[in-house]
């Protein structure tokens, strides 16, 4: 994997990471499904490109006005602990940058009514001056004060008209692209929906990684499947070095408040967490080699595995979508007694892979110090083509 943070591929697997560590989280601490409700939370801000509020790319801006938000008094009393990420989307009106955040909340009368308004208020007066708007009409108002029970008036009167003036928080549901029983249909997302409850089992720990899934959505990709290329020209100088995923509360295991398993959901892995991850990609692809001229499984002696690098790897259209590769001789084979097996051919690619990302890291710096600039740029070249052919 390339790592790269616009890369595909690699967010599929780092969505996976993540929801297998919150699976091994809660199976041992099933006692924080019954203590917490689980929330899901979805904040936004209205960004005009005159609005000198926010600048076009404002993920960093955003962060920061959460970061802020979350220091407010109401907030330590209600949430326990939580995660969250940027998404990048497009619209017609430009750049769409959103906020997807799970919440662990403490139980009471109302809390997510009470949670609602307490960050609706919060979060206008933070984000005010970000929109154009001036005033809230009547039919703007209702629609406001339908969301929320407890909302008054005065509440609504009191919002900044150029401050946002929605935010999404909901419990928690499972989904389904077909109409399946007690499900109800989503026009937004076109999938069907269903409530979970902490009395639902494995359905509500399913709803919880499901709320994951947002955090990992492919930024810059379209409907079809193809990268929306201008998209990441423009976006890719401004998340360079910026992390758009985060964990708060209990679960950040660097505060003096945080649960005693909150290590296990850090991003870093383990090496025997690695070689799971390892193990249940092969389960889901399968380990069967094919002889591609029969057809039939082919004998371990009939293959060879090789490393190669991902700049010689494309997808062929001229050949039923296989994956093809480019100039053979460069093929470095493993042999057998090094890979006897896929786990272990993989094993070592990571191994020699870190090792090597050690050397060039080691490289850089010392080109650095000699004032040549050559190596530092193919290096960069090489990490553009890693995910151009991902």
């Amino acid at each position: 994997m390339c790592g790269h943070k616009l890369c595909p591929p690699c967010n599929a697997q780092r969505s996976k990471n993540r929801r297998r560590k919150f699976r091994a989280f809660y199976e041992k601490n099933p006692e924080m499904i019954k203590r917490y409700d689980h929330m899901h939370l979805t904040l936004t801000v209205p960004h005009h490109h005159e609005s000198s509020r926010y600048p076009r790319f404002y993920a960093s801006q955003l962060m920061k006005d959460f970061n802020l938000m979350r220091k407010r008094s109401f907030w330590k009393k209600q949430v326990y602990a939580g995660e969250f990420s940027v998404e990048v989307t497009r619209n017609d009106s430009g750049l769409h940058i959103h906020i997807h955040a799970l919440l662990l909340v403490e139980k009471g009368t109302q809390n997510r009514n009470v949670l609602h308004r307490n960050i609706l208020l919060a979060w206008n007066r933070i984000t005010a001056g970000a929109g154009t708007r001036q005033i809230l009409n009547e039919e703007e108002q209702l629609a406001i004060r339908k969301g929320n029970a407890l909302l008054t008036e005065k509440d609504v009167a009191q919002l900044d008209p150029s401050g946002a003036t929605f935010i999404g928080l909901e419990t928690l549901y499972i989904s389904s692209k077909t109409p399946k029983k007690g499900y109800r249909y989503c026009e937004h997302s076109g999938l069907w929906k269903k409530r979970v409850h902490p009395s639902d089992g494995e359905f509500f720990l399913n709803g919880i990684l499901e709320c994951l899934k947002y955090h990992f959505e492919p930024l810059a990709l379209k409907k079809d499947g193809s990268l929306d290329m201008d998209l990441v020209v423009e976006i890719l100088p401004s998340i360079k070095g910026q992390p758009l995923y985060r964990k708060f509360g209990a679960f950040h295991s660097g505060t003096k408040n945080a649960h005693p398993d909150a290590k296990m959901l850090n991003i870093k892995s383990k090496p025997e967490e690695d070689e799971a991850e390892i193990k249940q990609t092969l389960e889901e692809v399968g380990q069967d080699i094919q002889n591609p001229e029969t057809g039939a499984p082919a004998e371990r002696t009939e293959y060879e595995y090789f490393t190669i690098s991902m700049s010689r790897v494309f997808v062929n259209p001229d050949d039923h979508f296989r994956i093809s590769i480019t100039t053979p001789r460069r093929k470095k084979y493993l042999h057998r007694s090094i890979a006897p097996t896929a786990l272990a051919a993989i094993k070592y690619m990571q191994k020699n892979a870190a090792l090597s990302a050690f050397r060039t890291k080691k490289m850089d710096q010392m080109t650095g110090k000699w004032g040549v600039g050559p190596y530092r740029f193919y290096h960069s070249k090489y990490n553009q083509s890693c995910l151009k052919h991902n």
